[in-house]
């Protein structure tokens, strides 16, 4: 599935579903060209999840990964002049919920 806002950003999904108890999807957002304080930038964005419920129980456990490619992401503008600011890089994420 592709989303795209006037051609400045888009979002790329694929999400699988190879049987009722697992799951799995992958996205990756990518930013047009910007002018900052120094240069036109494009930026990109990658994540991944990983889910898994047992059948017949309340219980799941999934896994995440954000900016997989460890990317600094650029901020620049009029609220923040400097080029780039720091970020988060990579991130993992693990979840185990229950239903009720």
């Amino acid at each position: 599935m592709l989303h795209a806002d006037d051609g400045h950003a888009w979002t790329l999904c694929y999400r699988i579903e190879p049987t009722e108890r697992f799951s799995g999807g992958v996205e990756w957002l990518r930013i047009d060209q910007r002018v900052s304080g120094a240069s036109a930038l494009t930026q990109s964005l990658l994540n991944a999840t990983l889910a898994w419920a047992p059948a017949g129980s309340p219980w799941s456990l999934a896994a995440n990964a954000y900016n997989l490619a460890d990317h600094a992401l650029d901020a620049a503008g009029v609220l923040a002049p400097q080029d780039t600011l720091v970020r988060e890089g990579r991130r993992w994420q693990v979840q185990v919920a229950r239903a009720f």
